[in-house]
């Protein structure tokens, strides 16, 4: 499955604030649709069943296959 990832340092503090995450903490997830809505977020760490639960509707089009 291909999809962007974000790494980032200090920058990515204010990243967080700007999708939700007042506090900044980690883990931190965010889910962003193809028209670049937030769709889910995630403050815990998420498990393969997550990811499918939620990324699932959102593709019309695709087949997912995670491994």
């Amino acid at each position: 499955m291909q999809y962007p990832i974000l790494l980032a340092e200090l920058e990515g503090l204010t990243i967080m604030r700007e999708h939700g995450n007042q506090l900044t903490t980690l883990p931190y997830t965010v889910v962003i649709d193809r028209d670049q809505k937030i769709i889910k977020t995630f403050r815990t760490e998420i498990t393969k069943e997550d990811v499918l639960e939620i990324i699932q509707p959102l593709l019309s089009d695709s087949v997912v296959v995670m491994r």
